[in-house]
């Protein structure tokens, strides 16, 4: 879809279809628009029939000889109780109703744009998101044609950054959305990395994609060890924006977890508990579409994204409850349960990181059911070691809009994890078993600023709601870029 800005000119905008905004105090833009039937607009909102209310939505007809098929009006409510939230929702029944009047050509029209235009334009793209690739027909070409935001000529720059900048975001959580939804026999661990070179050459990156022997090197215990009992060999990404060459400030870590299928390896999920499981490299993919994100926006700072690859299958070879690993910074882990695979391969990525003295480190992971069952399909958990990155974590989840909660990180819950015949164990129990798996993690970030994202509860949803539909979500894309923002704006 062709998303522009172009200047309000009643007379010389063109489209089948005209959005106006309602707000609770009334229609905006209704007058002077040759064609359209501004009398029965004015009507309606006389009688009650359009009252501004967010995510009501109007389509009135229009006569001919006008140049527009349909008039829409959408309500947002309240400009004083306006939230972005509150666009991207109406964004998504506006879509759905485009679709159904077979829009192809829109102009949205109305005051506060660089307010709503960001909101409506992901409401709008991810309310229309589909995953139809390997559907009969599923190539067919269902996106509008043009979605086009008038605005008054001094607002104009300024709208068109704001539209352009929220093209990029919402494609890239779309990008997102396609790799979590790809199923595991084609996204392979192989495969991701192909990916994120493809992702390197696409906006002027470096990419490393680590083998099996080059992986061997760095005795990466955790990561070998997760994907022996695959056929398909293990890959350590490691993606590179150089946004400050002259380093002024310190390099930001992205570490996301790559699991391209779980079965859970010898303790083998349940059939219900293997469904979607292709999902468990949403952390993975989440730090790719940041990156693509942070590049296109040419943020002032250095990041390197670091996925540890895999599948987690179980065979003659796999990994067993007992075992002992010994993770890259020489850690020993007894393996209590196959299906606590995620933190061995973090914890071999977050030593990485600090071997490359990258600070903040962030992981992004979807690490435990445990999480689900505290938060329920809402919000993601928030751990870290440092108060200040924690409320710099929420300041950016916040503006992003995507919803996390802070969760205790006590020295308490890594004594969960304490060995009997290693250093650590990699499961401490169901009883506060997200926490203790974040306190194990955190153990390897060492004296880093550490911060970990357990996305398990909103990076893969099992119906439709909003803007959100079945499948991949596309999750921590916008929070891992607004952090960015935060730290680049920081001295």
């Amino acid at each position: 879809m062709d998303i522009r800005v172009e200047r309000l000119n009643r007379e010389g905008l063109s489209g089948d279809t005209l959005v106006l905004i309602a707000w609770s105090d009334g229609i905006t833009e209704v007058e002077g628009w040759p064609g359209i039937p501004k009398e029965i607009l004015n009507k309606l909102w006389k009688s009650g029939k359009i009252t501004g209310k967010p995510e009501e939505i109007t389509a009135v007809f229009c006569n001919e000889p006008s140049s527009w098929e349909q008039v829409v009006v959408l309500g947002l409510g309240d400009k004083e109780k306006f939230t972005p939230e509150t666009a991207k929702l109406s964004g998504a029944v506006l879509t759905r109703k485009l679709r159904r009047l077979k829009a192809r050509n829109i102009v949205i029209a109305g005051t506060f744009q660089e307010k709503t235009a960001p909101g409506l334009i992901l409401g709008i793209v991810l309310g229309d998101y589909c995953f139809e690739r390997y559907k009969d027909g599923g190539s067919t070409d269902r996106s509008f044609g043009s979605l086009v935001f008038a605005e008054e000529g001094d607002k104009l720059e300024q709208l068109a950054l704001i539209v352009d900048t929220a093209q990029v975001e919402v494609r890239a959580v779309a990008y997102v959305r396609d790799l979590v939804n790809e199923p595991g026999n084609t996204l392979t661990p192989s495969e991701l990395a192909r990916e994120a070179q493809s992702l390197a050459e696409r906006y002027q990156m470096e990419c490393s994609c680590l083998d099996l022997a080059g992986i061997k090197q760095l005795k990466m215990g955790g990561l070998i060890g997760v994907s022996q009992g695959s056929v398909e060999e293990p890959r350590l990404i490691v993606l590179r924006y150089n946004g400050d060459p002259a380093g002024n400030k310190q390099s930001l870590g992205l570490v996301g977890k790559g699991v391209t299928f779980d079965a859970g390896g010898i303790s083998l999920k349940t059939v219900a508990g293997l469904h979607g499981e292709k999902s468990d490299m949403a952390g993975g993919a989440a730090v790719l579409g940041a990156l693509a994100v942070i590049a296109q926006l040419k943020l002032p700072l250095n990041v390197v994204g670091i996925i540890p690859a895999t599948e987690n299958m179980p065979s003659g070879v796999a990994l067993k409850p007992d075992d002992i690993l010994t993770l890259m910074d020489g850690t020993t882990v007894e393996i209590i349960s196959t299906d606590a695979e995620g933190r061995l391969i973090l914890a071999d990525a977050i030593a990485y990181a600090h071997t490359l003295k990258l600070s903040p480190i962030v992981d992004i992971a979807t690490l435990t059911g445990n999480c689900s069952v505290a938060l329920g399909p809402f919000y993601a958990g928030l751990w870290s070691n440092q108060q200040g990155l924690l409320e710099q974590v929420q300041k950016a989840a916040a503006d992003a809009g995507e919803k996390v909660w802070p969760m205790p990180y006590d020295k308490g819950f890594l004594g969960r994890t304490k060995g009997v015949f290693a250093d650590l164990k990699n499961s401490g129990g169901r009883e506060g078993g997200a926490c203790s798996a974040a306190a194990f993690l955190g153990h390897f970030a060492r004296d880093n600023a550490w911060a970990h994202l357990d996305i398990a509860p909103t990076a893969y949803a099992d119906s439709e709601k909003g803007y959100t539909k079945r499948g991949g979500t596309g999750f921590g894309v916008r929070t891992l870029v607004q952090l960015a923002r935060i730290l680049a704006s920081e001295p």
